[in-house]
């Protein structure tokens, strides 16, 4: 697995293969191959919707829909809710859904913080690929956490160490700054968000909170540091 879809994310087909579709993602130009029985064609005009942005996502870990059919489906943090009214009523080009909740600021909204965003996930386990509570691998955390409050990120860890603007020092680092660490070649193999002035959360096993300085990351539990420093980079949106 190299990444996952959540829930209300598009995609464009561009191959057919038996059981296969090869896509691209809308969000963040993601190429893999998805089960056809997972396929949900929605409008041209309706895409086009979200690639101007300007959608709810769900927060801060899971929420509940009512289906169309009246069943309740859970869709975790990060999911696109599309455009949704006043009433919790979301329309996914010509399916209606229902958010199965009073209060939709407590699940949508944009701009909430990103280390309490990040805090939110705390000890979720690590899985290759994983966008979501039930397993982030680190770059599809730190993107989560970045969709979250409104801005796109990459897919990889790599991608974003080339977007934003380069951070020179650990002292000069703000909240939610991305922070990056390679391997001995030098390439970007992992990433982090920073908490000022010497920690940062990343997952690494699981979402934890580690220290940080001109080293790299150091783990207080194993007594030795896990992650060489590599780069840092300030993100506000792409």
């Amino acid at each position: 697995m190299v990444s996952q879809l959540l829930f209300g994310e598009a995609y464009e087909i561009t191959e057919k293969k038996q059981a296969w579709h090869k896509i691209i993602t809308e969000f963040d130009h993601y190429t893999g191959w998805i089960d056809k029985k997972t396929f949900n064609p929605v409008s041209t005009e309706y895409y086009k919707k979200l690639e101007k942005g300007g959608y709810a996502v769900a927060y801060p870990v899971s929420a509940r829909l009512l289906a169309p059919d009246q069943t309740t489906l859970l869709i975790t943090a990060g999911s696109t809710l599309g455009h949704i009214d006043s009433n919790g009523v979301i329309n996914v080009d010509s399916h209606v859904y229902r958010l199965a909740v009073q209060d939709l600021s407590s699940i949508t909204g944009h701009n909430v913080n990103l280390v309490t965003t990040a805090e939110h996930f705390l000890n979720s386990p690590y899985l290759w690929g994983g966008r979501s509570p039930f397993g982030f691998d680190c770059s599809g955390f730190t993107q989560i956490v970045y969709k979250i409050n409104g801005i796109r990120t990459p897919r990889d860890a790599w991608q974003q160490a080339d977007t934003g603007q380069s951070v020179h020092r650990i002292k000069e680092l703000s909240a939610g700054d991305l922070v990056f660490f390679s391997d001995k070649g030098k390439k970007v193999v992992h990433v982090g968000l920073a908490i000022p002035p010497d920690r940062i959360i990343h997952c690494s096993g699981m979402v934890r909170i580690d220290k940080l300085d001109e080293k790299g990351i150091f783990n207080q539990q194993l007594c030795r540091y896990t992650h060489r420093l590599h780069s840092m980079r300030r993100i506000k949106s792409i």
